[in-house]
């Protein structure tokens, strides 16, 4: 990279920025400042719920006066914060600006740091700090994994609840399902703690608050006297700040509003609390009967003063229910709603009314039904009560049980197991990984798969799949650094740095990101699954556990063609790495010119789930949304049944040999103009290029390009005849599939495709495009058998090879 390319990345950094940067010089050389406190509502978005009635208990009981109290705010609520403290007189609370130099500060010498969601992804727990986590509600809604939308990122959750000394939990139910759900349990080295939510005491010893609130609603004409009927309604937030569906969900809550509104008494008052997307685009002075909450005090003192809550799938009303006060369920969009998040409970499990339209809420307001709560509150409530506050911060404050229950985590007693899968893209990568979980007995060990962060269909649809005993780690944000550490990696990619001095680097920066992005227990194994992705590469290299690195391919080829790895971090990590996994014999002498340690070198075959890809051979051929092709899906099928097909599988990249791939069937198709040629391919540096050559052949009307299919395996059974024609390749597990799925197959004769097809018999030709000729006429003439494997055996053997590598 160009020096003045790099200042112009560096003009193009803000303030911001340059303080996140600062974080990492403030983790490593400022000291923790005892008795200091953090807390961080919805990461400085709020200061309500149950960070505001800790925030409250720290300042008012003197048990607590030694501790400095700070409270992460966002730029622009600070007026909004600052006003609600002075209503509760909280005058010794230190406001702290997210994303300020200070802020980055105190999140480096804080002693004990208090969320009710998350800390960024930035953050990394240093050795002193204590943290509790005491998350906002009771879930309805599917959490973690269980979430259809939202499943791929909860990576910063998830590490969040790992690094956290103490998680409170309101009940059993909530326990169960955020451990499962975030799959935290054989990871998480904290503490269970069970204790009722603190922002509910304010249901049960509060009614002086209560009538200060009815009395300001009163002389604000908000309601017209204190013995008006006020309902508190509380509703889900659905959509996505941005998209259509944000418009269209403020259109229809508007429209339920004006009907509540018409229905509604003038003795009838319905305060609204919406999500602060939507109540920055509906004006509620527009209605008569409806308003918003007001600002000036916190939520739930505002919902105690309240007769009666309305709510839809939030889990409010397990808290206002408890109290023994009364809920109704406005749930309009319920079928929709279930379709897209999905939910641990059935709204007609629960004893409230339910509503689907605003003349059948206002009725059941007007007709209250007083169920018996008996059994809900003691499931889902029957820890909350006076005094939860004071008894948690004992307990993580000063270390005194109050009696609270509390726990460890479960763990199994297995070897935790960590297979690093990178960005999970559409490739043999991702399908021998796929594979090798289907076969494995995953209850031997606890497998847990991390991968980068970000969402893709390629990443829904491997982690959707996976085993159910199979756990998930994505990785949030980036690695803390300094500048100048990050101009060094640039620079060492660039191989304009000594690699001596650049181990000085990774030796200092990668244990810090590996306990940011895994605390908890220690993984016993780590398994750098896919080889590729340099940073990673050097990180895990570092991890005090046994290591192994994978080799899938010519890895001399591929930094020479592709340069898709980094020379100098492969030669370091192959002799620093416990174990060297080649999937193929033949890549032996290959990896043997980085690795100068052949004893390091262990074998382990690619497994292969041939009844899944059977299974997906007799689907129809079908295009995804993102697919590109020449032809049609009926096009295509006309064109595999007019005549012999050749198909070959593989990225648009230089070393698949796509190029000479087609002018080897050019000249094969001169001979027999019925003859076709499919490519499907992944995304590569090529596809254009493979596109304009099509354009220019005389075959072009008999050849097939297609980009980006997530199951070629229906095609592939349609074909006849399978041609690998790459310059360089590991395996090659797509010569696996091909003959699962009952085609003869061929390939040119280079390390990787040699080993398998001498072993089985199949067909090798000259790596040339003359060689190429030559066996595509052999299976014309049908010279070429289909090659007869036992699948069961040969993945009976590599499960062997794989789990060797798991004996310390």
């Amino acid at each position: 990279m160009k020096v003045s390319k790099l200042l112009r990345r560096v003009k193009k950094l803000n303030k911001k920025y340059f303080n996140r940067v600062k974080y990492y010089d403030f983790f490593k050389k400022l000291p923790i400042i005892k008795n200091t406190v953090l807390l961080d509502s919805q990461q400085g978005n709020n200061l309500n719920g149950n960070i505001f009635y800790i925030l409250k208990e720290l300042l008012e009981n003197p048990e607590f006066k030694r501790f400095k109290v700070l409270v992460v705010v966002r730029k622009h609520r600070i007026g909004e914060f600052q006003s609600l403290l002075d209503t509760y007189g909280l005058k010794k609370a230190e406001l702290l600006e997210m994303e300020s130099r200070a802020y980055y500060e105190w999140m480096a010498q804080a002693e004990y740091l208090i969320t009710d969601t998350s800390f960024w992804p930035f953050y990394v727990k240093k050795e002193g700090q204590h943290i509790l986590n005491t998350w906002h509600g009771t879930p309805l809604k599917h959490m973690g994994k269980r979430d259809t939308s939202g499943f791929l990122n909860l990576g910063n959750v998830q590490r969040n609840f790992l690094m956290s000394d103490y998680v409170l939990y309101p009940n059993k139910f909530t326990r169960e399902h955020m451990t499962q759900d975030y799959m935290i349990e054989n990871l998480a080295e904290g503490r269970q703690l069970m204790a009722g939510y603190p922002r509910n005491e304010v249901f049960y010893d509060n009614e002086k608050g209560r009538n200060k609130i009815r009395k300001y609603l009163s002389e604000n004409r908000v309601i017209a006297d204190r013995s008006a009927r006020l309902y508190a309604y509380m509703p889900t937030w659905r959509g996505k700040v941005g998209n259509v569906s944000s418009d269209e969900q403020i259109e229809r809550v508007t429209q339920h509003l004006y009907e509540a509104d018409r229905l509604l008494h003038d003795d009838e008052i319905m305060l609204v609390n919406f999500h602060p997307f939507v109540a920055s685009s509906i004006d509620l002075n527009q209605f008569v009967h409806i308003k918003p909450f007001p600002k000036e005090f916190e939520t739930y003192d505002i919902l105690n003063a309240c007769d009666a809550l309305i709510t839809d799938y939030s889990s409010v009303f397990f808290d206002y229910a408890g109290a023994g006060r009364p809920v109704y369920l406005f749930a309009y969009d319920e079928e929709e709603y279930l379709e897209n998040r999905g939910m641990y409970l059935s709204l007609n499990d629960l004893p409230f009314p339910v509503s689907h339209t605003a003349t059948e809420l206002v009725e059941s307001l007007r007709n209250p039904v007083y169920p018996d709560l008996s059994e809900f509150r003691k499931e889902y409530a029957s820890l909350d009560g006076k005094g939860s506050s004071r008894k948690i911060l004992q307990k993580f404050l000063l270390g005194i049980s109050s009696g609270l229950q509390e726990d460890e985590f479960s763990y199994n007693g297995k070897q935790n197991v960590l297979l690093y899968a990178g960005n999970l893209k559409r490739n043999g990568l991702t399908s021998s990984l796929k594979s090798l979980l289907s076969v494995l007995d995953t209850t031997k060990y606890n497998y847990f798969i991390s991968y980068g962060g970000g969402n893709s269909d390629s990443k829904r649809e491997f982690i959707a799949g996976l085993p159910e005993n199979v756990s998930y780690i994505p990785l949030p944000g980036k690695a803390n650094a300094t500048i100048p550490q990050k101009i060094q990696q640039i620079f060492f990619r660039k191989n304009f740095i000594d690699s001596e001095e650049m181990k000085k680097v990774y030796d200092e920066i990668s244990p810090v990101d590996l306990r940011r992005l895994y605390p908890g227990r220690r993984f016993d194994h780590v398994i750098h699954f896919t080889g590729y992705d340099y940073k990673r590469v050097q990180e895990f290299a570092r991890y005090p556990a046994n290591r192994t690195v994978f080799v899938h391919n010519n890895i001399g080829e591929e930094i020479r063609v592709r340069n898709a790895l980094h020379d100098r971090t492969v030669e370091y990590a192959f002799n620093t790495y416990d174990h060297v996994a080649i999937v193929t014999e033949d890549l032996r002498e290959p990896t043997l010119e980085y690795c100068h340690r052949p004893d390091a070198i262990r074998l382990v075959q690619n497994t292969i789930d041939y009844k899944a890809i059977k299974e997906l051979g007799n689907h129809p051929i079908e295009f995804d949304e993102t697919t590109k092709s020449t032809h049609s899906v009926d096009e295509l099928k006309e064109l595999i049944d007019s005549g012999k097909t050749y198909i070959t599988i593989g990225r648009f990249s230089p070393e698949k040999g796509h190029s000479r791939l087609i002018k080897a069937f050019e000249k094969i198709w001169k001979n027999d103009s019925s003859v076709n040629l499919v490519i499907i391919g992944g995304h590569g540096p090529l596809y254009e290029e493979t596109l304009a050559q099509r354009e220019q052949s005389p075959a072009r009307e008999r050849i097939a390009i297609i980009q980006s299919m997530k199951n070629p395996q229906s095609v592939l059974r349609k074909s006849d005849f399978f041609v690998l024609s790459s310059f360089h390749e590991g395996l090659g597990l797509v010569l696996l599939e091909a003959n699962i799925q009952g085609l003869p197959i061929m390939s040119t004769d280079i390390p990787g495709p040699h080993g398998f097809l001498s072993r089985y018999g199949g067909l090798l030709v000259d790596d040339s495009e003359e060689g190429l000729v030559d066996g595509m006429q052999q299976m014309l003439e049908g010279k070429v058998p289909v090659l007869d494997i036992d699948y069961d055996s040969y993945n009976k053997n590599a499960i062997q090879e794989f789990e060797s590598l798991l004996i310390k």
